[in-house]
């Protein structure tokens, strides 16, 4: 059965079912209790970013939380060892996101990277015509974890 609530149903209920004030999943997500009010209003939804940093603080699924990323996101499987995958929830631990968001954000970091090579950039256009100003168009980084993983 598909769950027709709304984004801010969901997470009104998520929040509720939590045991949460505004003011804790605030404080504990690091959104702004203004902003989760808008949320939960239906005034506005959340990106990506803030999509999971919602969900792990709620311990749910982002895509049970928000359905609608699926039509926005693309998963990819990445297969790591044993030892790769305690790295990294070790890592997204001390930065406090999940792996998922850890990975996403490294992706894109190393990704900005590359595309600063000049011969990359030519590639790309050669090959994707149009991709590098769809790129170059997306949102930069959405919190402080970014400049720390960049460091």
């Amino acid at each position: 059965m598909t769950d027709t609530r709304s984004f801010a149903e969901r997470l009104l209920w998520a929040r509720s079912e939590a045991g949460l004030t505004q003011k804790d999943l605030a404080e504990q997500s690091g959104i702004s209790q203004p902003q989760i009010v808008r949320y939960e209003a239906g005034r506005s939804k959340p990106r990506l970013g803030g999509a999971l940093k919602l969900a792990r603080v709620l311990k749910m699924d982002a895509y049970d939380l928000m359905p609608e990323l699926k039509k926005a996101t693309k998963e990819i499987e990445v297969q790591l060892s044993a030892e790769e995958a305690e790295q990294f929830d070790a890592e997204a631990a001390k930065l406090g996101i999940s792996t998922e968001e850890l990975m996403r954000k490294l992706t894109i970091i190393g990704l900005r990277m590359k595309l600063k090579d000049p011969e990359t950039r030519r590639m790309m256009e050669e090959e994707f015509p149009g991709m590098l100003d769809r790129f170059d168009a997306l949102p930069g980084p959405d919190d402080d974890a970014d400049d720390e993983l960049a460091n």
